[in-house]
């Protein structure tokens, strides 16, 4: 991995104080060379290396979550609207960290026919109409899922 790729925060042999540790790039030898992991939020590491990652010492860290090649990461605020899903060439992993917002102009069908599942750790907001299908499709969520914005309080 590039110097360029490392998004992360490194502090001689350590990773620390990091919201997302984007760490789906990294090779055996890049852990090899750490020594910790602290203080980082959502930690992002491709499924075959999190074996070879608990070796390390890891403190005061959020969620650990298997990177699996073609997930798709939203991180901040993204809008997915009809065109945008359609042009998904096979179903979606998405991993959604800010706030992911659907277009009024996605259907159910599609969010079946185009994600596979949402790991969400942030908000999502959806149609009142394509709620039920955005929630089938999370398979882990420590964040918040509402139709238009509303939260089950406002009622």
């Amino acid at each position: 991995m590039s110097d360029e790729e490392k998004e992360y925060c490194v502090k001689g042999r350590s990773i620390e104080n990091n919201g997302i540790l984007m760490l789906k790039d990294i090779t055996e030898e890049d852990i090899d060379k750490l020594e910790s992991i602290e203080n980082n939020g959502i930690l992002l590491i491709p499924r075959k290396l999190i074996a070879k990652l608990s070796s390390k010492n890891i403190e005061n860290n959020g969620m650990l979550v298997p990177y699996e090649e073609g997930m798709r990461i939203y991180s901040g605020k993204t809008k997915l609207n009809a065109a945008t899903l359609e042009a998904f060439d096979e179903p979606a992993m998405i991993l959604q960290s800010g706030m992911l917002i659907f277009d009024d102009d996605v259907t159910p069908e599609l969010v079946k026919k185009k994600i596979k599942g949402i790991s969400n750790y942030g908000k999502i907001i959806a149609p009142k109409k394509v709620y039920g299908a955005v929630m089938a499709k999370c398979t882990e969520n420590t964040g918040v899922v509402s139709e238009n914005g509303k939260h089950e309080d406002d009622d």
